[in-house]
Formats: structure tokens, sequence, C-alpha cells
């Protein structure tokens, strides 16, 4: 199989496209970029460990185009653990924020991955959102717990949650 030629050769990018597109068991696929993910992390080793983190991020986003329209609840985990990764990330930028070289590249950084973040909120807007007001709801404590506020009032925007809006500016004002 091309997808694990590539993963043993430690291209993971490369190999999560290849794994999205094959009939490999999503969690088989998931544990071992994670499983890895976890030998990368105990090694010390941030490349790696940060290569398996995007490699595993474009899997779910692959996967996700290749899901059946009719998958809905599927495709609403996906999303929502995706959420969650683009928010790890976004914290991880500005954790590490005094390890940059200079603020023009935190920024880039930063920048780069909130309009990817939001861009990613904008397209699948159904799955965040679209089943219930629930996953709204648990979209919105997600973003909030990672204290991503900005990413919270475009996405009250984004779903036309104007209450939510009018809260959290008062909030800030009081």
């Amino acid at each position: 199989l091309q997808a694990d030629h590539y993963f043993n050769r430690s291209d993971y990018i490369v190999a999560a496209r290849y794994y999205a597109k094959t009939k490999r068991s999503f969690e088989e696929v998931s544990l071992k970029f994670i499983s890895n993910t976890n030998n990368a992390s105990n090694l010390s080793n941030p490349l790696k460990l940060i290569n398996l983190k995007k490699a595993l991020k474009i899997y779910l986003i692959e996967k996700l185009k290749f899901l059946p329209s009719n998958d809905k609840t599927q495709k609403t985990i996906l999303s929502m653990w995706l959420v969650e990764m683009y928010l790890n990330e976004m914290n991880d930028i500005d954790n590490d924020q005094n390890n940059v070289i200079n603020n023009d590249e935190y920024q880039l950084q930063k920048t780069t991955l909130t309009n990817e973040f939001k861009r990613f909120l904008r397209d699948h807007k159904s799955q965040v959102c679209g089943l219930n007001r629930e996953c709204a709801e648990t979209t919105y404590q997600l973003i909030s717990a990672h204290g991503q506020m900005s990413i919270l009032l475009y996405f009250a925007e984004l779903i036309e949650d104007y209450e939510n809006i009018q809260d959290r500016y008062r909030s800030t004002r009081d």
C-alpha cells in the first residue's frame, strides 16, 4: 500500500492523503498517527511531532471530504475533533510565542492558522452546528475553553447567532 510506504519513510503528510483514499479503517489509521505522535513526544522529537499532528489533521480533513453526505453523525464527530485540533494548535502557537525568533514570525503563524481555521468553520458550518443546537453549543464551549474569543465571535457571526454576539460584547464592556 502506498500510504504505508510513505508512512514508513516518515513522509506523514503524503501518507495521510493516501490513507484518506483507502478503505483502511478510520480507527486503524487514526491510531497509527496518534500512537506515533505519543512516541515522538516521548522521544522529544519536536519536528516529527509537528509533522504527525499536521498529517493527522490532513487525514481527518481529507476523510471528511470523502464521507458520504448522508453520514452526518460521522462528519460531525470528525469536525468536532478537527475544531479541537485547530484550537490546540492555536494555543501551542500562543504558548510558543516566547520561543519564536521574532514577533513577525509569530504573527504570520498565528494569522495563517486563524485564517485556515475560519475557512474550516465556514466550509464545514453544517457539521459544527448542523445536527442540532447542541453541536453549536459544543463548538462554543470548545472555543471558549481555549480562550480564543476572536474565533468565538467569528463563529457566532458565521451561524448568525446575534444574541450571543451581543452577550459577548456586553460582557466585555462591563
